[in-house]
């Protein structure tokens, strides 16, 4: 079971048990407040935590890998500009061509990594070639 997986499961039966006592609840917690017992269900703080931790570096490095290990300069602005006002919806600062150098640059990446196929690009011009293994590109 995936980690996200794991996470919904435990946030059903969380829900479930919260939603469908016959009793009234009972809930204590530690002294230092790093573990929370309901009912019969005890939540440890601290390996709640690691969970999360692990379940963030596990996406980071998906996110790593479909990406190449690049960012492609997607990064958060120290200030977005935004007029506050109803007669423009979504941030104004955030406008693609304000962080990217290229439009599509993963599509461009992925495109020109020998390994997957994807394309040849012998003038310049994408030559979209038929998937060979579609097991490959669903892997990324």
């Amino acid at each position: 079971m995936s980690p996200y997986k794991s996470s919904t499961e435990y946030h059903g039966l969380v829900k479930y048990l919260a939603n469908h006592s016959t009793s009234a609840p009972t809930m204590q917690t530690s002294d230092d407040g790093m573990k929370i017992i309901y009912k019969e269900v005890a939540l440890d703080i601290r390996l709640w935590r690691k969970g999360l931790e692990r379940l963030k570096m596990t996406a980071t490095e998906a996110i790593d890998r479909v990406c190449y290990g690049q960012d492609f300069g997607l990064e958060n602005p120290v200030r977005v500009w935004d007029d506050w006002s109803n007669t423009r919806r979504a941030y104004t600062g955030f406008k693609p061509e304000t962080f990217l150098t290229h439009p599509l640059p993963l599509l461009d990446t992925m495109l020109h990594d020998e390994a997957l196929g994807l394309a040849s690009s012998p003038d310049g011009d994408y030559q979209v070639r038929p998937v060979q293994d579609p097991e490959a590109v669903r892997s990324i």
